[in-house]
């Protein structure tokens, strides 16, 4: 049976899980792009077909875009025009 933390000790783990989830996540998207940039170079070089798709693109999903371009275009002016463009 796992050993229950109390509070004070979970608080005190928390830096060492996130550091750990944050390499393992570093981890499995390096080798997934490894594994990507191999496979798009055999199959380039023996005419197969390849993956288009990126993992990390499955595991985070760009956001779908659902502004109008005149919303795009004024978004852009305002931003030039707080940098001081004009």
């Amino acid at each position: 049976m796992p050993r229950k933390l109390s509070v004070r000790g979970l608080i005190a783990a928390m830096p060492i899980i996130i550091q750990r989830q944050n390499e393992q996540s570093a981890f499995r998207d390096y080798m997934a792009i490894c594994a990507f940039n191999v496979n798009e170079i055999v199959a380039k070089r023996y005419g197969g077909a390849y993956m288009t798709t990126k993992y990390h693109d499955v595991i985070n999903p760009p956001k779908e875009e659902t502004r109008t371009s005149e919303e795009v275009i004024n978004g852009i002016k305002e931003k030039l025009n707080a940098l001081g463009g004009d």
